[in-house]
């Protein structure tokens, strides 16, 4: 619990101070950012990672706010039993899965007034990445956000 609340504490002095994300490793970000939600999702968080090297900081930072809106979307609305999040990822490319066994959802259908899922589309658009929302209601939500260089030479040639 102690160490849940001093990630806690470390995720809010982000926020205050977004310029605090710039430099960190990702995989580290993703873990305090892990360890932060894990109490207040009040279920497991399993964090697989596989840091391999860091992308570029716009890289990171987008993967990071992806990230904290899934979490925050399964804690508003998940009522999950179990979370997992999987980054794998080096200079070239990043990969995320987060994956809840919660109430899940028809992505077609999202209510007004409910933008977090169109803010991550924005924010992997920034950055010429891929996002796929996988979610069936009764079935848990997936939510898996890639990047590579490749991709983004592609997509500016």
């Amino acid at each position: 619990m102690l160490r849940g609340s001093l990630a806690e504490m470390r995720t809010m002095l982000i926020e205050l101070r977004p310029e605090s994300l710039i430099g960190k490793p990702i995989g580290e970000l993703i873990q305090t950012l892990s360890e932060a939600s894990q109490t207040r999702i009040n279920c497991p968080v399993h964090l697989v990672i596989d840091d391999e090297g860091n992308p570029p900081e716009d890289v990171t930072i987008v993967f990071y706010r992806i990230a904290q809106e899934a979490f925050s979307n399964i804690i508003k609305y998940a009522e999950a039993s179990e979370v997992s999040i999987n980054l794998a990822c080096d200079k070239d490319a990043v990969v995320m899965i987060v994956k809840d066994n919660g109430r899940g959802f028809k992505p077609d259908q999202i209510p007004p007034g409910h933008i977090g899922l169109n803010i991550m589309t924005e924010r992997i658009d920034q950055i010429c990445g891929e996002l796929t929302i996988d979610s069936k209601p009764g079935q848990g939500t997936q939510i898996t956000a890639k990047w590579s260089e490749l991709s983004e030479d592609k997509n500016h040639a």
